[in-house]
């Protein structure tokens, strides 16, 4: 992930703070906290519309809570707006550049010139990857974004993460058929770890906004899990919908963290 698309993941965040911290402070009483030292004590006032009152601790102990609050989450949100408009500059002054998986998504000429900068290691890998294997998945008529090597895929999205397994020299199997309780599944992707030589498998949800979509992947999961593959064990789920879309830089994040040493 380059430094701009993390300053626009960062960006995006802040804003979302900004919100929530908004929301907080205009839930919490009117006024501010002031206090005014007295040797070892301190004394306690809240202002509002210019007047000044004296806060009894014991008296006033929940306005005084709520006020304390206010003040403090006050200076986060001061410090969290100078982070947003500082990252905001940097933003409207550079230009995204393209990312390197970009250029070759975008070229599929020079994708295939380049491919031994990309294949597998392992030998053992490399043909595992390589050889015909079943895959019975259903309307292959829908195989029509382009991946590395000329192989095809369902969506943008998962035609985006086979690029970045390719660059990764990961070996991997598309739709591969695997049974399940007597029912044949294609899991999107079957990754060979390449150092315990183990299955990783990453099944990419793409149409959360879809009815009884999410439903479908609930029990789907439930069945995987009695196979032994489990999220965050040896499966990678990854979701997307319209408002809230699936990007290369999420997949390469992924990649990193869990294959690091590639």
């Amino acid at each position: 992930m380059t430094l701009y698309d993390n300053a626009i993941t960062e960006y995006r965040r802040l804003g979302k703070k900004t919100e929530l911290l908004e929301q907080a402070i205009d839930k919490l009483p009117p006024g501010s906290l002031e206090w005014a030292r007295r040797g070892e004590r301190f004394r306690f006032y809240q202002r509002e519309d210019g007047k000044k009152r004296f806060l009894s601790a014991k008296k006033e102990k929940e306005l005084l809570e709520d006020l304390a609050k206010k003040k403090y989450l006050q200076k986060m949100l001061m410090d969290t707006r100078n982070e947003k408009e500082a990252i905001g500059k940097y933003l409207r002054t550079h230009k995204k550049e393209d990312h390197a998986g970009d250029l070759l998504i975008g070229n599929p000429h020079l994708n295939e010139i380049l491919s031994p900068l990309f294949k597998p290691l392992d030998e053992k890998q490399r043909e595992w990857a390589e050889v015909d294997y079943p895959s019975t998945a259903n309307y292959p008529e829908y195989l029509i974004h382009p991946g590395p090597c000329g192989k095809m895929f369902r969506s943008k999205s998962e035609a985006m993460i086979a690029h970045v397994l390719y660059r990764h020299r990961l070996a991997y199997r598309y739709e591969w058929d695997k049974e399940i309780n007597g029912v044949v599944y294609h899991i999107d992707f079957t990754i060979r770890h390449p150092e315990t030589d183990e299955f990783i498998f990453w099944e990419h949800c793409g149409r959360m906004d879809k009815d009884g979509y999410a439903v479908n992947i609930g029990t789907k999961i439930k069945e995987f899990e009695s196979a032994g593959i489990f999220p965050d064990r040896n499966l990678i789920l990854t979701f997307e919908s319209r408002r809230f879309p699936f990007e290369i830089g999420m997949a390469e994040d992924i990649a990193q963290k869990w294959f690091p040493s590639r």
